[in-house]
């Protein structure tokens, strides 16, 4: 038989014979409600579903149970939610017994055998009875025979069953809940079209599922959209049983049936597997183990656990709580805020609050546009005390896995990990936000907290205690299973699944690598072959490129320099690198060179010099950056010599965009990458930085969330560390900053991570200050592109006043100048205000503002339409308040300067060089107030008309009106028709429960029309009540003009 679209199935498989029963139910009553409870010997203890609790309780007070999931008879997977005592009135005798609580949909309630073992009670199956032997009672037993929904099976698109072939069709199912179990019967359809259907058990997921077709005939039968193809009839899982027959087939067949139909496990939850390390029937176990435990498995947050195993606790060194005001937001951000927030209350993440903490939310746009929710807790982080717990030394972590001569390798990644830990009922108040709508916290660990990685180191080791060190190795969220055969590794997958699914923990199925004879772990490569340290860690100092000059080599001995005590013979090994550094020597590479270039870089990346992390010791990283690339080394001290020892190195070349940032912008990137990259090592410890700028401390404390600032600080507030400055000629990170790397062979946009298109550039020469250029391009033959430069001098025309940029005394006047002193000081020597809003402002303004030949310049960016290239950055002159009276006076008073231009014409002239704070202000007050202006021209605003006031007219012959909105009352009354007669001034109030029309028709026609007659004119703004149709037929009715404002 033909096959198509890889859909082949047979058809010639065993059929299971199953058993669909009655139910024994019984009549029960839980306080106020009535309802009906299946009577099951089978069920091991008594369940109650959620849905069924919350019709018969209204607010029911759920506790924790020492089960963590149910399995139904066909060995499906129930979580369970909790346990709930109750009382349970049968023939009016009231039990009180403890329900499990599943949420199950069609499960209602199920008093099972521990219920009646408890009130020693027996079933007369033949009289339909449920005797209670200590009470005296017999009650009744009925079948139900209620009616069952039959739910609707449609075609969702057309298909064309080629003949002599089966097909799989997707299909969409009504009336039926999800993850259902439903019986799939054909209809007369089928028949009809020479089609036969599969009668068969399937479960519903996302409203839909695939249905088997049989096309017998010898030509294709079209099938159109939204066709009826079959019915779907609920079964219930607690009444399915396997019958026996001679082909043995068990419950487990059944299982496998019902999802044959569904993608392979690995598509479905975009696993990654390494099937080249397994044969066929090794790639079929581990399916079908995955397929088992896809219960441990999360898609999305609907399925993400919620142990029970640890709590996160929050202990701060005062009592007195930590409140920040919220930032502000516009009304997009509001609205994204009240989408994320109802995401999370959907998800029990977060619930409302009455906490007197609070901490503000910020939004982070990412690159694709969408928004990362986040809380700024670093008030809080400030006042938690830390949290210790050991950590593994890296080398026994190496050494067990060397030991166990491991030849496979799976590493599991936790599903939002930080969101399946509860937090401590006691002390998650402390977690508050405050937004436009109120307080809220947390109920499981947010991101951000300072001791939340920690936590999640110890419960891990409490979840897999008695497999880590093992068969397991764990660091935070990234289990590490490790067996020495196939065989043996699926042993050790489900052992580990096992102790995950006791603890309510969910993986990330995505972020799962499964048999893998490679894989990457603590910065080290482990593999079948053995353990070697990772190329990432040593590559940049590894591929250091030859120097090509003196500056080159004298980077490269600095960073050698800081480690010699390390290097025996250092001086004998470099001094063919120091002779090119003697005054006057020419720069000449010999062979002498290359030898000691090449023995320092490898002495650099081997011991004693790079060492074994040890993560009972605080680590040390240093970071730099320069105009061209960024450079970090991860360090820890030897408390025995004091001296400093490498973990690893790492850099990389900037891209075009980066180069065009500020320095300050990219020393953060430096300390960002560096962290990122060294994450294994600094996510669960405190550390030092040291940088030679000490504008990256502000980093940590900035306010401003927003863009790639606000991203980097909130990325920096779960790390605890401390920032030191270090001087540039004793940073051993210069020198990994400053050397060559590779460029990259497209440029990025940093917004949209796109490749930019190429664009034309020309260099300006130093003694020119502006260039108009143009550009001939001939299309045809593919020319490149032809520029002429005409060249002209910004001071062609010389101005009778003495130029600012040529008094001798403006670098002087500029450092003590008000405006500027702050910001000269910061960038001279960096010092800022105490003051800590201040000093963030100074920061920032900082960073438009440069020295070159000690004059402070201002860059200012035009960003208007149609502007030459060469106007696109200005370099404006910063002035001094004593001089601006010179600048105004010769680009405004002077006749070869300005001649008494307008407003726009001088303050364009004067912004293309120079630059002041409020210098909008100034030039529009200095112009409007100018006495030759206001003589000699004529006034360009229309004055506008005056006011003439509306005459009055007699008493009651024109009303105003107006709503107003005020505080809904316990009537219900929300707003006010106010109702004023312009000649006497007469007003009336006339509480209304709603603002439309027909209330105010209503009123003005009880009100006004009927007691003080018909006016001639009502006045009103222009509210849709007030135009709508029925007050317009109202004044027509009663000859009345209606004026609108």
């Amino acid at each position: 038989m033909a096959s198509t679209n890889n859909y082949h199935m047979s058809f010639e498989a065993a059929t299971i014979e199953t058993a669909i029963v009655n139910n024994n139910k019984v009549h029960i009553q839980i306080h106020n409600t009535t309802t009906q409870a299946l009577v099951d010997t089978g069920a091991s203890i008594s369940v109650i579903s959620l849905t069924a609790l919350n019709k018969a309780v209204k607010h029911p007070k759920i506790q924790s149970s020492k089960l963590i999931s149910v399995s139904g008879v066909c060995a499906t997977i129930h979580r369970v939610c909790g346990q709930i005592t109750l009382p349970i009135n049968i023939d009016g005798y009231t039990f009180s017994h403890t329900f499990q609580i599943l949420d199950i949909v069609n499960t209602g309630v199920i008093l099972g055998a521990d219920f009646l073992r408890e009130n020693n009670a027996i079933i007369d199956l033949q009289n339909h009875q449920l005797i209670f032997n200590d009470i005296k009672h017999v009650t009744a037993l009925y079948l139900d025979e209620r009616e069952q929904v039959v739910g609707l099976v449609k075609t969702i698109t057309a298909n064309n069953i080629p003949p002599n072939s089966e097909f799989n069709i997707q299909i969409k199912v009504t009336r039926t809940s999800e993850n259902s179990l439903v019986l799939l019967e054909p209809s007369s359809f089928l028949a009809e079209h020479q089609l036969i259907g599969g009668r068969c058990l399937t479960r519903i997921k996302d409203g839909s599922t695939y249905y088997r077709i049989l096309n017998p005939t010898n030509s294709t039968i079209n099938i159109k959209k939204n066709k009826l193809i079959a019915k779907a009839y609920p079964v219930d899982e607690n009444c399915i049983y396997t019958l026996d027959t001679n082909d043995k087939i068990s419950t487990s067949s059944l299982h496998a049936n019902t999802n044959s139909c569904n993608k392979p496990i690995d598509q479905d939850l975009d696993i990654h597997i390494d099937k080249e390390n397994l044969t066929h029937n090794e790639q079929l176990q581990l399916a079908e183990l995955l397929t088992r435990n896809r219960d441990v498995f999360a898609k999305d947050a609907s399925e993400l656990g919620k142990t029970h195993i640890h709590y996160h606790r929050i202990d701060t060194v005062t009592d007195k709580p930590v409140r920040s005001k919220p930032y502000k937001q516009t009304p997009a951000a509001r609205q994204e805020t009240d989408k994320q927030i109802e995401h999370m209350l959907q998800h029990d993440i977060i619930e409302e609050s009455t906490s007197n903490y609070h901490s503000p939310v910020v939004l982070v746009k990412k690159k694709n546009g969408s928004f990362r929710f986040a809380v700024d807790f670093r008030k809080l982080n400030a006042a938690t005390e830390s949290m210790s717990f050991p950590i593994p030394r890296v080398d026994e972590v190496f050494d067990t896995i060397a030991e166990s001569k491991a030849q496979i390798f799976s590493v599991l990644d936790l599903a939002s990990g930080f969101w399946q830990v509860p937090l401590d009922e006691e002390t998650k108040h402390k977690t508050a936000f405050i937004t436009h709508k109120g307080l809220y916290q947390f109920k499981r660990m947010p991101f951000g907290l300072m001791n939340a990685p920690m936590t999640y180191q110890m419960l891990m080791t409490k979840v897999l205690k008695d497999l880590n060190w093992r068969i397991a190795l764990i660091y935070i969220d990234d289990v590490l299973v490790y067996s020495k055969s196939v065989a043996e590794h699926f042993g050790h997958l489900e052992l580990v699944f096992q102790k995950l699914r006791e603890a309510n923990l969910t993986l990330q199925p995505s972020k799962c690598h499964f048999a893998a004879t490679t894989v990457k772990y603590l910065g080290h490569v482990i593999s079948n072959k053995g353990i070697k340290v990772d190329s990432d860690k040593t590559a940049a100092v590894a591929t250091y490129p030859v120097p090509k000059s003196i500056k080159h080599v004298r980077s490269f001995l600095g960073m050698c320099n800081y480690y010699r005590k390390f290097i025996k013979n250092y001086s004998k090994i470099a001094a063919p690198l120091s002779r090119l550094l003697c005054k006057d020597s020419k720069f000449r590479w010999t062979d002498e060179c290359t030898t000691a270039f090449n023995t320092l870089k490898a002495a650099l990346t081997s011991a004693p010099i790079l060492a074994y992390p040890d993560f009972s010791r605080p680590f040390v990283l240093s970071t730099d950056a320069s105009e061209e690339a960024i450079g970090y080394i991860l360090g820890q001290v030897d408390p025995n010599t004091n001296l400093e020892h490498v973990i690893a190195y790492g850099g990389r070349s900037l891209h075009a965009a980066e180069k065009r940032w500020h320095i300050n912008e990219k020393e953060g990137l430096a300390l960002i990458d560096a962290i990122k990259t060294f994450k294994p090592y600094l996510s669960n410890a405190k550390f030092t930085v040291y940088t030679d700028n000490i504008t990256v401390r502000w980093l940590n404390n900035n306010k401003d969330a927003s863009g790639r600032l606000g991203r980097w600080s909130l990325f920096l507030q779960s790390y605890n560390f401390d920032i030191v400055h270090r001087a540039g000629s004793k940073n051993n990170a210069d020198a990994l900053s400053r050397r060559p790397y590779s460029e990259c062979t497209t440029q990025e946009d940093p917004k949209t991570n796109s490749p930019r298109p190429p664009i034309s550039t020309i260099e300006i020469p130093a003694h020119h200050d502006k260039i108009a250029v143009t550009f001939e391009y001939d299309g045809e033959r593919n020319s490149p592109a032809t520029i002429n430069l005409m060249e002209t001098s910004i001071n062609a025309i010389q101005h009778p006043h003495t130029d600012v940029q040529d008094n001798p005394l403006l670098s002087h006047l500029q450092m003590n100048d008000s405006d500027f002193i702050e910001i000269v000081r910061f960038i001279t020597a960096g010092e800022l205000p105490d003051n800590h809003k201040h000093a963030n402002t100074v920061y920032i303004q900082s960073q438009h503002y440069h020295i070159s030949n000690g004059l402070l310049y201002h860059l200012h960016q035009d960003r208007g339409k149609g502007l030459p290239p060469e106007r696109s950055l200005i370099r404006q002159l910063a002035v001094p308040k004593s001089l601006r009276k010179d600048v105004l006076d010769a680009y405004h008073d002077c006749i070869a300067g300005g001649g008494h231009q307008g407003f726009d014409r001088t303050l364009a002239s004067i912004k293309a060089k120079y630059y002041w704070p409020r210098m909008y202000t100034d030039i529009e007050e200095y112009i409007r107030t100018c006495e030759t202006c206001q003589q000699s021209k004529r006034p360009i605003h229309n004055r506008p008309a005056p006011l003439t006031p509306i005459p009055t007219e007699e008493l009651f012959s024109r009303w105003h009106m107006d709503i107003l909105e005020l505080p809904c009352t316990s009537e219900g009354y929300r707003y006010l028709l106010l109702v004023v007669d312009s000649f006497s001034r007469y007003p009336e109030a006339f509480p209304l429960k709603s603002q439309e029309a027909p209330e105010v028709a209503r009123v003005l026609f009880n009100e006004i029309f009927s007691r003080w007659g018909a006016p001639r004119t009502l006045i009103s703004d222009r509210g849709q009540n007030f135009m709508s149709k029925l007050v317009q037929a109202l004044c027509e009715l009663f000859d009345c003009s209606q004026t609108l404002y």
